[in-house]
């Protein structure tokens, strides 16, 4: 060694010129090893919170190899499918199979898992049991670093009594709580409906209002109870009268609306309402006691008589009002005449 003067202050051997280089390759090594143990150690950890993710998700999880080969299931897809993970590895999903979706249908899964690498939607399977259910699932196409598709990932979860939920609402917007035939709400969608398709064709439709004859004498009499059979055995009765694509429906009470589309003559509607009334004229048994209640009905045509459902609605209750008048049991065509007598 040579100081700023010039002068050999010491000398450094070959062995001194190793042992420093070993030296500091030992100490980058360390630090690297330190590193690598860091990274480990934070990876066991994500790995770890990964597992307990994936253990504690009320989500069932099921990863598949690309030939469709169940290879991982979690705890929550047990719960929900009544399969065990010793039961499934090594077979397919179809194990699931409800048998409700048609080939076409998983061909339209499959063909996005190949053209987006995912698929999104709702299915119907089948638990261990054999009770059907309905789930939203998600199925993901994993990949390695060329692209290559390695596994299918699947994530779903119940919505059976979702479904059942919205049907339940559904209902109770749409539907007569008592009879379950459709309410007003339904009725004027389907006759809106119907007078369109009614004005592209320049077919008929005819709508007509029933009011039970001295119902209140039965309600009176008997109770409410006895009131409410009697509907129930009157909305039996008339949908037996009817056509596949006829409608009826409670407005509230004991009135009533059936919806006749797609008639040829007029005559038809005239034919519909002879066999109600005769059809209501038959007595009825209510707790144990007989009871004789016959129907009035009026009856309003498209388009002659009005062409929004609110002036057939208004028609077809004006013209029923008339057939009380005349005697009740019998029906009314709405005409200028019975509009002007109202």
């Amino acid at each position: 060694m040579i100081n700023s003067q010039g002068e050999v202050t010491g000398l450094i051997g070959y062995n001194d010129m190793l042992a420093g280089a070993e030296q500091m390759y030992l100490d980058d090594l360390r630090d690297a090893l330190e590193q690598r143990d860091r990274a480990l150690a934070q990876s066991r950890k994500t790995l770890q919170l990964a597992e307990r993710v994936i253990e504690s998700s009320f989500e069932g999880i099921m990863v598949t190899d690309r030939n469709v080969n169940i290879e991982f299931v979690n705890p929550a897809f047990t719960h929900l499918t009544g399969y065990s993970q010793d039961e499934v590895i090594g077979k397919t999903p179809q194990i699931l199979s409800s048998g409700r979706h048609d080939t076409e249908f998983y061909q339209r899964m499959w063909n996005s898992l190949v053209t987006h690498g995912y698929w999104r939607g709702e299915i119907w399977n089948r638990r261990k049991t054999g009770e059907l259910y309905l789930e939203l699932l998600t199925i993901t196409a994993i990949t390695d670093n060329e692209g290559n598709t390695t596994h299918y990932a699947g994530l779903f979860t119940d919505i059976t009594q979702n479904r059942k939920n919205e049907d339940q609402i559904r209902q109770l917007a749409y539907y007569d709580a008592l009879t379950g035939i459709p309410n007003r709400r339904l009725l004027e969608d389907r006759l809106e409906h119907a007078i369109r398709h009614a004005h592209r064709r320049s077919s008929l439709l005819a709508v007509m209002f029933m009011d039970l004859d001295h119902f209140k004498n039965v309600n009176d009499q008997l109770g409410h109870a006895a009131g409410d059979e009697l509907l129930l055995q009157f909305t039996s009765r008339v949908q037996s009268c009817l056509r596949e694509d006829d409608t009826l429906a409670r407005l509230g009470g004991d009135e009533f609306i059936v919806l006749l589309p797609d008639l040829e003559r007029v005559e038809d509607a005239y034919r519909v309402a002879e066999r109600l009334i005769a059809q209501n004229q038959e007595p009825y048994r209510i707790d144990g006691t007989t009871q004789r209640v016959g129907s009035s009905i009026g009856i309003s045509l498209y388009p002659q008589d009005g062409s929004t459902a609110s002036e057939l609605l208004q028609g077809a209750d004006i013209a029923m009002y008339r057939a009380k008048q005349d005697g009740r049991n019998l029906f009314r065509l709405f005409t200028p005449e019975v509009a002007a007598g109202a």
